[in-house]
């Protein structure tokens, strides 16, 4: 309220001082009659005082709304930001805690058990079959006994514990893979709960040791005197630490958050998880209105747990405020409902800041936003910026009520602007009436000087252009009194227009006997041509008869030129073939040849044979001889032996007489073959060459037919032309008619004129 009444007390000031309305005053100082004052002076006194009526009358009460206002609004959006803040808090310690309970249950089965190492395992479950709508019980076998060996620890444990240990390991895995943010699990027992006899047993499971599957089982001298397990055990409520690093995870920020496994009242140890701080990331805000905005969330020692403004990480509320107001700080604290106050930081800015409750199974946190002091007085400013567009809607205003007076001032110039409108309508039988001899009197004197001036000139054009639209064209326009100055143009124009229509019904009338003339010579030209056009369409049809038997005599030439090509091909393959038999054929008469040698010499050995033998059997018969009586057997197979001898000779010659006569025979088939080769290859070439020939017989045979269809389409488009420029000669010939008529029509028009050349 203060601001406001400030800022109108100084506007108010400026305007008398140094605004319009100072030099109102002055202006009227200086002007001494109401009469010698301009219209401009006396529409400037009137919005100045206008103006500062309305700016004085709508500034202080807008001010003080707009502040009361604002101030509501802006407490109500910080509380609703706060809560959706407190409410996603609470939704993370939640889900937290939902994963806590979930590990705890998960492993409620073993405490009602107490088998022992090597026993037979126990089964809870009882199964129930489904079959065709009735649950029949099945029966389960149990199971023999066994001994089952801890995963953890090096000694064999009962089989309930086992299936504890495989559900914890299991339970632990699966929550670091399902939740980005928790960066560790365990299960931290007191000593001889789970495992009697067993001390130390803390299983526990990091992110990067569940890659590996690497477990740490922690002994009890490591977590019994640790802060969060005491106070989980004293008061066997969730517990959370305070922000801290951990040397596997230096770049995160992280907290513990403890749950104590409570069964039937007895403490047995605690669930812990580790959670990364980016968790809380979802509770960062920006808003364009406040750049100084930050949320955090702390515990009820005002220890801060997580900030969006990274320099208040693991500090408090000492580090932050003023030391002095944290007492009572923690004092509205304890009251666990929902505040806000003003006070600065360590820096001496003061700030605005909103706290909120969140209850987590007895643990209080409490949700923080702040934003500066300045930024949330921002709203003065933002009034002034109000009270200026105020102004600005005064100006309006003020606008609007010069425009009424303007209008009641200047009411015989709107009598003039009517009289205006009817001259430009055509009306030049009205009167000005306006009696005051003022500037507007001689507006108005003037105005209907111009009127008669206008008047006089639209009669004596009208009696002229009478005239003219009868067809007279000699109509007398040389008296030049009414046109004077810029009136002179319409005269000369006149002339002009008369003079051009004359010369130019002229030439129409004779460019009319001209065209009847012409008319009908294209006319007959036409009919000429559409007869000559007929008829070339008549044997143009003729010739394209003609050249489709042609090219179909042509196309049934370079068929039989293709099959007579087939044959001449086939025949160059024969003799090729045949050929190759006469070269096999010739190859083998020459292997007689040698082997007939062969046997000539085998003969001529058989021959020195049987002379050698009928020498041997001169001789034994001579021997025989010699020997008398004792000799004549001797002799008798010596007279054989000499026999053969003489028929072996004998037949070994007649054997080389049919050989030689083999071989001659041989030799001549030989010869006979060589010269059947060449024969074979003459008629191999010709043969190719007369492939070659019907080959090329059949290309031509093929580009005529092309050339006789491009032919034949050539005609069809001569016909079709031809066609058309019969169409088109009846048409020109009909449109000649049509022309000569209306040249015709013409003529009798243009001679209703009288022109200037026929005076």
């Amino acid at each position: 309220m203060e601001n406001a009444t400030k800022f109108c007390v100084t506007f108010i000031i400026y305007l008398f001082k140094e605004g319009p309305v100072c030099k109102m005053k002055k202006t009227g100082q200086q002007k001494k009659t109401e009469k010698s004052r301009s219209l401009g002076s006396r529409l400037s006194m009137l919005l100045g005082i206008v103006g500062l009526l309305i700016l004085c009358s709508l500034s202080v009460p807008i001010v003080t709304m707009g502040s009361k206002s604002v101030k509501a609004n802006l407490n109500k959006n910080m509380e609703d930001l706060l809560d959706i803040t407190n409410e996603k808090t609470g939704r993370v310690f939640t889900q937290v805690q939902t994963l806590a309970d979930s590990m705890m249950e998960s492993i409620s089965f073993v405490w009602d058990q107490n088998d022992a190492v090597g026993g037979a395992p126990a089964n809870p479950w009882r199964i129930n079959n489904f079959n065709d709508g009735n649950r029949e019980v099945q029966e389960i076998t149990p199971m023999q006994n066994t001994t089952f060996r801890s995963r953890i620890l090096n000694q064999e444990i009962p089989a309930s514990r086992y299936n504890a240990e495989v559900v914890m390991m299991n339970a632990m895995y699966s929550t670091l893979k399902s939740n980005p943010y928790v960066t560790g699990v365990g299960y931290f027992f007191e000593p001889g709960v789970l495992i009697p006899g067993v001390t130390d047993y803390a299983p526990y499971l990091t992110v990067k040791s569940a890659e590996t599957r690497d477990i740490i089982n922690y002994p009890y001298s490591y977590y019994q005197n640790k802060g969060y397990y005491k106070t989980a055990k004293e008061t066997q409520k969730t517990t959370i630490t305070s922000l801290y690093h951990d040397d596997e995870y230096p770049e995160y920020s992280l907290i513990t958050v403890c749950t104590p496994i409570i069964v039937n009242g007895e403490f047995k140890g605690v669930v812990t998880i580790e959670i990364n701080l980016s968790a809380f990331d979802i509770l960062a805000r920006e808003d364009s209105r406040f750049p100084s905005l930050f949320t955090s969330v702390m515990d009820d020692q005002g220890n801060f747990l997580y900030s969006s403004r990274e320099d208040l990480r693991e500090k408090t509320l000492n580090d932050a405020l003023d030391e002095k107001d944290v007492p009572e700080l923690l004092s509205k604290m304890q009251e666990d409902k929902p505040f806000h106050v003003v006070l600065q930081n360590k820096s001496g800015q003061s700030r605005r800041l909103y706290f909120a409750p969140t209850q987590l199974d007895g643990t209080t946190l409490w949700s923080l936003m702040s934003i500066s002091s300045n930024e949330y007085l921002r709203v003065t400013k933002r009034l002034i910026t109000v009270s200026t567009i105020i102004v600005l809607c005064g100006v309006v205003l003020l606008t609007l009520i010069t425009n009424l007076l303007i209008r009641s001032s200047l009411k015989p110039l709107q009598m003039m602007a009517k009289v205006g409108n009817q001259v430009a309508d055509g009306n030049l039988n009205v009167e000005i009436q306006y009696q005051k001899q003022d500037e507007i009197g001689t507006i108005a004197h003037a105005f209907d000087k111009v009127m008669q001036q206008i008047k006089s000139i639209m009669q004596d054009l009208n009696e002229k252009l009478s005239s003219v639209s009868h067809g007279d064209f000699r109509v007398d326009l040389s008296d030049e009194s009414l046109y004077k100055g810029d009136y002179r143009p319409l005269l000369l124009s006149l002339r002009d227009i008369t003079t051009d229509l004359s010369d130019t019904m002229e030439e129409i009338k004779r460019s009319a006997s001209e065209v009847n003339s012409g008319a009908e010579q294209v006319s007959n030209g036409a009919q000429s041509l559409s007869q000559g056009s007929t008829e070339q369409a008549s044997s143009i049809e003729e010739l394209s008869a003609t050249m489709s038997e042609i090219s179909d005599k042509i196309k049934s030439t370079a068929e039989q030129s293709l099959e007579a090509n087939k044959l001449s091909l086939s025949s160059v393959e024969a003799v090729e073939l045949s050929n190759q038999k006469m070269e096999e054929m010739s190859l083998a008469m020459k292997e007689i040849t040698e082997k007939s040698n062969e046997i000539g010499k085998i003969i001529k050995t058989i021959d020195d044979i049987a002379f050698q033998t009928n020498i041997l059997s001169l001789n034994a018969a001579i021997e025989a001889a010699r020997a008398g009586a004792a000799g004549k057997g001797f002799a008798v197979v010596a007279d054989e032996v000499g026999n053969l001898a003489q028929k072996s000779a004998k037949a070994a010659q007649n054997t080389s007489d049919l050989i030689e006569e083999t071989i001659d025979a041989v030799s001549r088939g030989a010869k006979i073959t060589q010269e059947t080769a060449e024969s074979m290859d003459l008629v191999k070439s010709k043969a190719e060459g007369i492939t070659n020939i019907i080959s090329k017989i059949s290309d031509a045979s093929e580009d005529e037919a092309r050339g006789i269809v491009q032919l034949s389409s050539g005609l069809d488009q001569i016909s079709s032309v031809v066609q058309s420029n019969t169409a088109t000669a009846e048409q020109s010939a009909a449109a000649s008619e049509e022309l000569s008529g209306q040249a015709n029509v013409l003529q009798d028009l243009v001679s209703k004129f009288q022109l200037k050349n026929e005076e």
